[in-house]
C-alpha cells in the first residue's frame, strides 16, 4: 500500500524513469490519497507499466493524470540508445482506476512529447551531441485495456476517464480497449470517457469470447463517452452506450461520440442510449454520434 505521499513536481507515489532496462509491474497494490504538483498523482512512468489487480483511488495530479501519467511530460533530456517512449502501459483484470482529479486524463493521461537525446559516449570529442524528437527510431507506445475498470475521474479539461495525445512523430501508437469498463467519469470540457488526439487509433472491443468494452454514463462538453480529434476509432465488439452524456450550456455534442478530422470505422458493437443536450434538456446535436 503506497498512500498519502507528495510530490512538488510529478509521481506522488512512484517516479519510475528506467527506460527499457527495468519495466515496472505491479500486483496486487493499493495507491491511494497521493499528490502531485504536475503529473502523475500516483504514478509517472517513462517505462513499460503492468498493473495486475491493482486499485489507483483519490490520488490527484495539478496537471495531467490524476491516477496515472505515462510518457514524456515536459522538456527532457536522455542519454542516447535511452528511449522511455518505448513502451506500454497495460492495465489488466481486477486494477480498478477510480475517484482520480486531474486537469487532464482524470484517470489516466497518456502523453509523448518530443525529448532531446545527448551523445556522451566520447566519438564526438568528448562532448555531448544533442539530437531532437525520436532521431527516426520507430518506436510503439500503447495503453491497453484488458478487463480494467475506470470509473468516477475527473477532468477540469479534457478526458475525464482517459486522455491521450502525442506531440511528435511516434508511430504504432494505438489505444486498444479489449475489454473491460469505463464509466461514471466526468470532463469539463471534451471526452468525458476518452479524449484522443493527434493521429492515435483507437480500437473497441478487439478479444473475441463473451467480455465486452462498455463506456457508459460519462459526461462531457462534447463527446460523452468519446472525443476524437485526428484520429482513427474500430469498434469491433462492445458498447458505447447506456447514458453518455454531452450536456452543457454552450455546447452538447455528440453523446456517445465526437469526431472530429477523424475516421470512424464500425464492424459490430453498439452505439446506444447516449443523450446530446443543451441547457440541460433542450438542443443538443448528434446523441449516438457527431462528426466534424
Amino acid at each position: 500500500t503506497f498512500q498519502y505521499n507528495c510530490s512538488k513536481k510529478s509521481g506522488g507515489a512512484f517516479h519510475w524513469n528506467a527506460g527499457r532496462v527495468a519495466p515496472l509491474k505491479l500486483t496486487r497494490c493499493s495507491l491511494t490519497n497521493n499528490w502531485t504538483g504536475d503529473g502523475g498523482g500516483a504514478i509517472l512512468s517513462l517505462s513499460r507499466l503492468d498493473l495486475h489487480s491493482c486499485t489507483i483511488k483519490n490520488n490527484t495530479a495539478v496537471s495531467t493524470g490524476g491516477g496515472i501519467h505515462y510518457g514524456t511530460y515536459s522538456s527532457e533530456t536522455w542519454i542516447q540508445n535511452f528511449h522511455p517512449m518505448d513502451g506500454t502501459l497495460t492495465l489488466d483484470a481486477n486494477t480498478v482506476i477510480e475517484n482520480n482529479t486531474a486537469q487532464n486524463g482524470g484517470g489516466v493521461n497518456v502523453e509523448i512529447k518530443p525529448i532531446t537525446i545527448k551523445d556522451h559516449d566520447g566519438t564526438h570529442g568528448g562532448t555531448y551531441t544533442v539530437y531532437t524528437n525520436d532521431q527516426g527510431t520507430t518506436y510503439c507506445v500503447n495503453l491497453n485495456v484488458n478487463g480494467a475498470t475506470i470509473r468516477n475521474n475527473t477532468a477540469s479539461i479534457d478526458g475525464g476517464g482517459v486522455r491521450m495525445t502525442r506531440n511528435t512523430t511516434i508511430y504504432g501508437t494505438d489505444l486498444n480497449l479489449n475489454y473491460g469498463t469505463i464509466t461514471n467519469n466526468i470532463a469539463t470540457r471534451n471526452g468525458g470517457g476518452l479524449h484522443v488526439s493527434s493521429g492515435i487509433s483507437v480500437n473497441v472491443g478487439t478479444t473475441s469470447g463473451s467480455s465486452l468494452m462498455n463506456i457508459n454514463n460519462n459526461t462531457a462538453v462534447n463527446g460523452g463517452g468519446i472525443y476524437l480529434s485526428n484520429g482513427n476509432i474500430i469498434i469491433n465488439r462492445g458498447n458505447v452506450g447506456a447514458q453518455n452524456v454531452a450536456n452543457i450550456s454552450h455546447g452538447g455534442n455528440g453523446g456517445g461520440i465526437y469526431v472530429t478530422n477523424g475516421n470512424l470505422t464500425m464492424s459490430g458493437g453498439s452505439i446506444a442510449y447516449n443523450t446530446a443536450q443543451l441547457n440541460g434538456g433542450s438542443g443538443g446535436n448528434g446523441g449516438a454520434l457527431f462528426v466534424n
